[in-house]
């Protein structure tokens, strides 16, 4: 997460965006009110997340729409932790499970 910025809406009320990067991309999330009095704790500089949202696709650029945001939990002692991987079936090629058993 980078880029975080704190702002208050018409109504007074506590939101936020960010930039949400991995290795290949990079996209804008939205944080609503209602969503951030939930999860608005978990929102740091820097921070590894997890973001279950939708997507916005109504500007030139798209967008996530945050509904729900985790922290996951990371191994610190050098033990390596189980990753849970959910891919549509439909998306399942044999290139993209060779990639996902190299890393």
């Amino acid at each position: 997460m980078t880029s975080l910025s704190r702002r208050y809406t018409r109504r007074g009320e506590l939101m936020a965006t960010f930039v949400l990067e991995d290795l290949e991309a990079a996209i804008e999330v939205f944080v609503f009110p209602k969503t951030m009095k939930e999860y608005g704790f978990r929102l740091e500089e820097d921070a590894i997340v997890c973001v279950k949202g939708r997507i916005d696709t109504r500007d030139d650029d798209m967008k996530l729409i945050a509904i729900e945001i985790t922290r996951p939990e990371l191994a610190t002692d050098g033990e390596a932790t189980a990753i849970e991987v959910a891919v549509p079936l439909t998306s399942l090629t044999d290139s993209l499970v060779h990639r996902l058993k190299s890393s």
